[in-house]
């Protein structure tokens, strides 16, 4: 395992105030930005536009500050715009963002809020300013904060079978709602009831009930890890942490059998479940058989993820487990804590012993190892936009995954579950065939 920082991933990372698009995700939920000029339209542009090329289907109240707002204080600048919000959105929950400049200038943003509180408005406050941290982060102090000022206390009996679904970022991940709806037909045809959360079928109501969830299911390396203690301390609901996205047959089996034994489930109707899509999916997987089975010099014989962890880990089991693709070095470009990082480097090493795994920081690095690494091969990279050029380079076949998706068109596309697993094969083969002119 090799660590290498910089300062050189900023088109990777966006700040956190870039988790409107978790409010947003939300039916009944408007996110108010009370923060500098020009920062939402900049992280509308790389959330939707440059990523998934996607369309944004909601309004995005902002303030817009300049800089002779700031000496004065803008509390009156939030003020009215949280009442042109009420008076022309549909809400039932308001919450307020904060940017840099009005928590570098002191603006009293909480008093605002608890104005509006007493006034019985839904209203809470998620301070996440770019100075702060990043879009991961933001992503749980934004949860954390919804939980903390909305989600009633009190005791109430865990409804047996329902459980919260919570798997990171939503709109950083172009795939994550494809996803996140395959993941919830696998709980469901395993006999549970998923609280949605985010995406078609939420609702900010449904986050009154994550208390009587029976338990918390947590898709993510590292991400979330810290709000799952905290509704385990708040709440008492415990946590099923699985690290990576279940792709293929071989991880939705580890996967629906590990939560079925950790909530002490009978598991006939998950192994039903599952060996009736197994079925499907090798009769569908074989249909590839020749084409990976055969001997060809244009065949990649190393593929390298650029990726997240979570993202490279999934990607990682699927293509050496379930393709027989021989592992390159993988690169991890998400801010991992280093309490997390010797855990993530065992779970690549558990699948193949001599994984190399590199946590990096800057984009230049990864030029420069990856050439050396993949010189007088034919390799196969899966990234982001950013490595198209890369790729190119290096002649290499190509499969965008990553954020910023900026060459795809991605609306409700899914990797997760079995069907995931032959979309990730089907992309994975046309590129090989595209880029390599397999005959």
């Amino acid at each position: 395992m090799i660590t290498r920082k910089n300062a050189n991933m900023g088109i990777k990372q966006l700040c956190p105030l870039a988790c409107f698009s978790l409010v947003s995700s939300i039916n009944g939920a408007v996110p108010i930005l009370h923060s500098g000029a020009e920062c939402c339209l900049r992280l509308q542009k790389g959330l939707y536009s440059c990523n998934g090329m996607q369309s944004i289907d909601c309004t995005i109240p902002d303030d817009n500050i300049h800089r002779n707002a700031c000496v004065p204080g803008s509390e009156d600048s939030l003020r009215s715009l949280i009442e042109g919000s009420l008076a022309v959105l549909d809400t039932r929950l308001l919450v307020i963002m904060t940017g840099c400049i009005v928590e570098l200038t002191g603006d009293d943003v909480a008093a605002v809020v608890r104005e509006y509180r007493k006034k019985s408005v839904s209203i809470i406050l998620s301070k996440t300013a770019g100075f702060k941290g990043d879009i991961h982060q933001g992503y749980e102090w934004v949860i954390q904060s919804i939980i903390q000022q909305f989600v009633p206390r009190g005791e109430a009996p865990a409804q047996r079978g329902v459980v919260n679904l919570w798997i990171p970022t939503p709109c950083y991940d172009s795939f994550w709602e494809g996803n996140q709806d395959a993941v919830i037909q696998m709980l469901e045809q395993s006999g549970l009831r998923v609280n949605r959360l985010f995406g078609y079928g939420s609702d900010i109501e449904n986050w009154k009930e994550i208390p009587r969830a029976e338990c918390n299911i947590l898709l993510s390396a590292w991400v979330g890890l810290s709000t799952m203690e905290m509704m385990e301390n708040l709440f008492g609901t415990p946590c099923f942490h699985y690290p990576v996205l279940p792709v293929g047959a071989v991880e939705c089996e580890a996967f629906l059998l590990g939560l079925s034994s950790f909530m002490k489930r009978n598991p006939d109707k998950p192994l039903e479940y599952l060996k009736r899509e197994e079925k499907r999916f090798y009769h569908f997987f074989k249909k590839a058989s020749d084409f990976l089975s055969v001997y060809n010099t244009g065949f990649p014989d190393r593929f390298y993820i650029i990726a997240d962890s979570t993202r490279a880990l999934s990607f990682f089991r699927f293509l050496y487990a379930d393709m027989g693709i021989t592992p390159g070095k993988q690169y991890i470009t998400d801010p991992v804590p280093e309490k997390y990082r010797e855990r993530i480097n065992a779970l690549f090493v558990q699948y193949f012993p001599s994984a190399a795994i590199v946590f990096v920081d800057d984009s230049f690095d990864i030029e420069a190892d990856i050439g050396q690494c993949a010189a007088n091969r034919r390799p196969l990279v899966l990234a982001s936009g950013c490595e198209q050029q890369l790729a190119s380079k290096l002649d290499a076949a190509f499969v965008e995954i990553a954020f910023p998706v900026s060459n795809r068109l991605v609306l409700n596309r899914s990797y997760a579950g079995y069907n995931g697993g032959l979309t990730l094969l089907e992309d994975v083969a046309s590129s090989i065939l595209d880029y390599a002119g397999l005959d």
